[in-house]
């Protein structure tokens, strides 16, 4: 009995996403596009992790915001799909 629990919890432990890591992949598959979208070099653009869940019970992993040249966009890893552009123009500004 012991052992399996170990190896439930060792699993579990195992298949956890650091916020660093979600941002490394959001900036290795996504910032490139996010730069054609807000229309503003990727240079100067800044991201962060806003939200995580792991559980994706809600059908998303992470949000991920993303702000530069006067406008923020927000990012969503959505399951199955991938990084999903979750703003409305009305946030996204006037470029």
């Amino acid at each position: 009995m012991k052992t399996g629990l170990l190896a439930a919890v060792t699993l579990t432990v195992g298949c956890a996403v650091s916020r660093q890591d979600i941002l490394a992949e959001f900036k290795a598959q996504v910032l490139p596009r996010a730069a054609f979208e807000l229309n503003c070099p990727v240079e100067q653009l800044s991201s962060d992790v806003l939200t995580t869940d792991e559980s994706k019970v809600n059908g998303y992993a992470a949000t991920v915001g993303v702000r530069g040249c006067g406008s923020r966009y927000v990012y969503i890893k959505a399951y199955p799909t991938g990084w999903v552009l979750n703003s409305t123009q009305a946030e996204r500004g006037s470029k």
